[in-house]
Order: structure tokens, then C-alpha cells, then sequence
């Protein structure tokens, strides 16, 4: 090649070079578009279900509280009613006892059935 052909040739180069560059550059543009539009909806995705497990996480800590709330309560009416029921079987044994206070018991007479 001649040494007068060489500025020609190193701008038909630099050219070239600089199309390949921008087909690069616009290739790899793209490409990242495309991967930060998966990532964009992909964040959302997983943004949502966590709004909606944050939600559910309140709802049954509510729903937790609510039920130990109860549980407390039950468990003290139940104390209450083994009060009162070992109170009435005292008082039944007490009244059986006072109704037999007076009876009188006779031994050796044989008893006759019908």
C-alpha cells in the first residue's frame, strides 16, 4: 500500500471501527434494557408478595392476641367452674352426711326382699 493511500485507508478503518462500536454499544444498550426490565419486575413481584406477607403477619399476630386473650379467659372460667363443682360435691357429701344424721342403724336383723 502507498504511503498516500494510508490516510484513506486509516479513515475508511476509523470509520469502520467506529460503526462496529456503535452496533456494539447499541447491541449492549439493548440487552440491558431488556435485563432492567426483568429486574424492574422481578423487584416488584417480590415487593407485592412481601406487602402482602407483611399484611398477613399483622392480621394473624391480631389474630394470635385475640385468641390468647380468650385462651386467659377460658382458662379462668374453667378454674372458676372446678371451684364451684369441688364447692357442690363438699356440699352434696355434707347434706348426705346431715340427712343420715339422725337414722338409726340396726345390725342383726335380716333384711326382706320382695
Amino acid at each position: 500500500m502507498p504511503l498516500r493511500d494510508f490516510p484513506v485507508e486509516m479513515e475508511k478503518f476509523l470509520k469502520d471501527f467506529r460503526q462496529e462500536m456503535r452496533e456494539m454499544r447499541n447491541a449492549l444498550q439493548k440487552e440491558l434494557r431488556k435485563e432492567y426490565k426483568e429486574l424492574k419486575s422481578s423487584i416488584t413481584f417480590f415487593s407485592q408478595q412481601f406487602d402482602a406477607m407483611a399484611k398477613r403477619h399483622t392480621k394473624l399476630e391480631k389474630e394470635n392476641a385475640a385468641l390468647k386473650k380468650e385462651n386467659a379467659s377460658l382458662l379462668t372460667e374453667c378454674q372458676s367452674l372446678k371451684e364451684l363443682a369441688t364447692s357442690s360435691e363438699q356440699r352434696i357429701t355434707d347434706l348426705e352426711q346431715y340427712s343420715r344424721n339422725k337414722n338409726i342403724e340396726i345390725k342383726g336383723i335380716p333384711l326382706l326382699r320382695k
